[in-house]
């Protein structure tokens, strides 16, 4: 039943399980649901099997309700049960069940450090079609982590994190880790790294990066076979002290061991690169992007190769060793986005300067097809552009389609293809361009 859950609840022999045979199969982790609202529909069926609360059957809907893992549910939703759900009112039980796993993921976005109410444990699908938007409030000066729903085209705001602002996020398994930046109040860079646990909905703080640094690149690459067997891998970027007000662009690189919790320091950059954008194929190959180097903007690009003995690795290595330059982009650029997608990498959008040190926003697309026996260097395709000008925060992939997450000044032209996200109704600042596949991407050569 597991997993034919959803199919089985519109079934007529649904209503007749026992009430210990469902709760097993709440319980269970791997119980395959579109949404959690739809765990609570199903008790609701269950508990009104004629269309009205059934007295004895409400009794055992606490403990079912317990099961629901609620901080996949949208808060709407939830206060939509407390305000007026049929066997949420009817038992003063379920209204304190549902109450309290409100109370706590409120309280938890605040970091404090209540017990949960509920059972917290990921199901297959609770996020499949989620992203997790971070930016600063159209309205407010606080910086905001938003949920956002790519299927219902909606989003939540699930919790607020210290103004930093050239911070950069970067996600693995359940986490997402806030690195750099500059705080709020503070004119120089930081080095403080946190994560953000999505399951649980709380902070822990990670040790300190060995640079402070804001405007890096930051990836997660794959080095073993194990999850844990994964590095956050951090360039670039520029550094400020407490006592110098001058950007000082960076070669540095370091990566954090999962496994170890510690950051490690791997050898320079090529080139000095603020700004830049940097991603990474399956087989641990990162490239890093363009950028800003202090007085002019990048079009190089250069690759390293992390695998299995990367540790030994880094230990003999120099910077010609370990950095090869590839071929570079046709348009030098820095604040861009890159993504990696079907195997070729994607650079979006940015800033260019030309040689009156005049920086403009641009809409130009490329995409890298990384380097083989063929291409030694790889070689750059300019595909379609983007509708308009402008600064894509990031790139993402989700079901075939690229998504460029936009910062605009205005409200986007309502003809073109896109998903608008608002942080706030009244002064929408950020929207969602899809690519889709057959849309000219990659097929357009110049």
């Amino acid at each position: 039943m597991k997993i034919f859950f959803e199919a089985s609840v519109a079934s007529a022999f649904f209503s007749e399980l026992p009430a210990d045979v469902l709760l097993s199969i709440l319980r269970d982790d791997d119980l395959q649901v579109d949404s959690e609202e739809k765990v609570f529909e199903a008790i609701k069926r269950w508990v009104r099997p004629t269309g009205t609360v059934d007295e004895h059957r409400i009794i055992h809907a606490p403990e079912m309700l317990r099961e629901v893992r609620w901080s996949q549910t949208k808060h709407r939703f939830r206060r939509r049960l407390i305000e007026g759900d049929d066997i949420i009112v009817s038992s003063a039980e379920c209204m304190q069940c549902v109450g309290l796993a409100d109370h706590w993921i409120g309280f938890s976005i605040l970091r404090t450090q209540e017990s949960c109410p509920f059972n917290t444990n990921n199901r297959p699908a609770s996020l499949a079609t989620s992203v997790f938007v971070f930016g600063k409030s159209a309205l407010e000066d606080r910086c905001l982590i938003y949920q956002y729903d790519l299927e219902e085209n909606s989003c939540e705001e699930l919790t607020t994190v210290e103004g930093l602002e050239g911070a950069t996020f970067v996600s693995f398994g359940e986490s997402i880790v806030v690195i750099g930046g500059k705080a709020s109040g503070q004119n120089w860079t930081s080095g403080r790294v946190d994560e953000y646990r999505t399951r649980e909905r709380r902070w822990r703080r990670l040790p300190d990066l060995q640079t402070a640094r804001a405007d890096h690149a930051v990836v997660v690459v794959t080095v073993g076979v194990d999850a844990e067997d994964a590095l956050v891998f951090v360039c670039g970027g520029f550094y400020r002290s407490k006592n110098d007000e001058s950007d000082v662009p960076l070669r540095s690189c370091e990566a954090f061991d999962l496994r170890h919790n510690r950051w490690y320091r791997l050898p320079q950059l090529l080139e000095k690169r603020d700004a830049t954008a940097a991603t990474t194929l399956s087989d641990g190959r990162i490239f890093v992007f363009g950028g800003w180097n202090g007085k002019s903007c990048l079009a190089s690009v250069e690759s390293c190769h992390l695998q299995a003995d990367w540790s030994q690795t880094i230990e003999t290595s120099t910077t010609e060793d370990f950095w090869r330059p590839l071929a570079s982009m046709r348009v030098p650029r820095y604040f861009h986005a890159a993504v990696a997608f079907k195997g070729k990498i994607i650079v979006a959008g940015g800033n260019t300067a030309d040689g009156d040190d005049n920086h403009n926003r641009q809409r130009i697309v490329e995409v890298f097809s990384p380097p083989d026996a063929e291409r030694p260097l790889g070689e750059w395709t300019r595909v379609v552009d983007l509708h308009r000008i402008c600064w894509p925060g990031a790139l993402l992939v989700y079901k075939d389609r690229v998504y460029a997450m936009v910062v605009a000044t205005h409200v986007a032209d309502s003809t073109l293809p896109s998903v608008r996200f608002s942080v706030h109704q009244s002064d929408p600042t950020f929207f969602i361009r899809i690519f889709h596949p057959n849309s000219g991407l990659g097929k357009e050569h110049l």
